[in-house]
């Protein structure tokens, strides 16, 4: 009988030592994994500011050319105006190589 105890001991304390192993690999893979998880986050984190960054960018460049293109169609406008004027003034003095001239430069800048 002491025998068999001395043997069911063994078999015990065997068992004990692998649970206690399985719980130290247990515990090293969950601080692995809360390592790993936290990393993840601070890389998310910086790809949030990263979108927010670019995305600011994106709307200061978008209302850059809205403005742009504002101004463009300003100056077509004003650059019509002034054709109309050339127009009345070529009427009014007949000087007409002088529109002919002024035509070619104002359509010259036109198409820059």
């Amino acid at each position: 009988m002491r025998q068999r105890l001395m043997a069911r001991i063994k078999e015990l304390n065997f068992r004990v030592e692998s649970l206690f192993q399985e719980k130290l690999e247990l515990g090293n893979m969950v601080n692995n994994a809360e390592n790993k998880s936290e990393m993840l986050m601070i890389s998310l984190q910086e790809m949030e500011d990263t979108i927010s960054d670019l995305s600011k960018q994106l709307s200061e460049s978008i209302d850059e050319h809205q403005t742009r293109l504002g101004e463009e169609r300003r100056l077509r406008l004003e650059l019509g105006e002034i054709k109309m004027e050339l127009d009345q003034v070529q009427l009014i003095t007949g000087e007409s190589g002088f529109k002919n001239d002024a035509i070619s430069k104002l359509n010259s800048t036109e198409n820059m």
